[in-house]
């Protein structure tokens, strides 16, 4: 149930000046924002825009800003706003799990999102691929806005530390990043509101018994299905994972597997993409003998 209200600060080319955007932060924070997105970067540092941030801030508004392109360490290069106090900076993650190569980066930038080829909304009702800190600092201003719709109470400094205790560790560049994270939305929810996350039911044909040596393990899941990533399955010694893709309510899957006689105890587990557990379902199997007669 979030709304937008876009405020101009720069030019049609994108440039523009501090005076601008101290006024446009100034103008949100009056209109009652809850959340500020400064998807830009400049060189010099203002009095003014730290004052404006700090006013925001203590006005219970959450000031999010990219981290700049510029591939350099913001400790050694300063960029404002996002080296201005208060700021939550944000970098870039890459489509492989780390920084992307143009991400501004350091000590004072405690998060990444995704930044790179993300697909969005253009102008004349187009799609296209975007890249660029501007674009992950308004990823993370979009998931502030989902905290601060489910717990209207929390203050800035909440809906912050809940992104930063949520994020999951990028896969490389960690130390590049304060947290050594990335955005994740579910965990952010779970750290704001305990037991608030993606709720999930693993219901299972139970497999008492086979005579065959072939065994066929149904299960399925409902509720939040769309947060499965892979399904991991183990019997006995085997294990292998199922991916998931399935957007609907409920989502079945299948297995058969052929086993030597004996007893098995089996397990089926469901996994976010951040590798955590979402819920499993477990059971016992007895795989029985074939008897073989001979006629005489």
């Amino acid at each position: 149930e979030a709304r937008i209200m876009p405020v101009k600060v720069l030019g049609d080319d994108g440039s523009g000046n501090t005076d601008s955007v101290v006024t446009g932060i100034q103008y949100a924070v009056a209109k009652g924002a809850d959340v500020i997105n400064l998807s830009m970067n400049g060189p010099e540092p203002s009095q003014a825009l730290d004052e404006a941030v700090r006013a925001a801030r203590a006005a219970g508004v959450l000031v999010v800003a990219s981290a700049g392109n510029d591939g350099a360490d913001r400790a050694q290069a300063p960029s404002y706003p996002a080296s201005s106090p208060g700021v939550l900076a944000v970098a870039a993650a890459s489509t492989a799990g780390g920084l992307a190569s143009f991400s501004g980066y350091g000590a004072s930038v405690p998060i990444a999102a995704p930044g790179e080829n993300v697909l969005s909304t253009a102008r004349g009702g187009r799609f296209e691929a975007s890249s660029g800190t501007s674009i992950a600092s308004a990823q993370v201003s979009g998931a502030a806005a989902l905290l601060a719709a489910a717990r209207p109470t929390a203050t800035p400094d909440q809906i912050q530390a809940a992104l930063l205790a949520g994020a999951h560790r990028l896969r490389a560049d960690a130390s590049k990043v304060s947290t050594g994270g990335t955005l994740d939305v579910s965990g952010a929810v779970s750290a704001l509101i305990p037991g608030a996350g993606p709720r999930l039911h693993i219901a299972t044909r139970r497999v008492i018994r086979s005579r065959t040596g072939r065994v066929a393990l149904r299960w399925r899941a409902r509720g939040a299905v769309g947060a499965v990533a892979v399904y991991r399955v183990k019997i006995g010694r085997r294990a292998f994972a199922v991916s998931s893709s399935a957007h609907a309510r409920i989502a079945s899957q299948r297995r058969v597997l052929r086993l030597p006689a004996g007893r098995y105890r089996w397990r089926v587990s469901a996994f976010d993409a951040a590798g955590r557990p979402l819920a499993s379902r477990a059971g016992k199997v007895r795989v029985a003998r074939r008897h073989h007669h001979r006629h005489h």
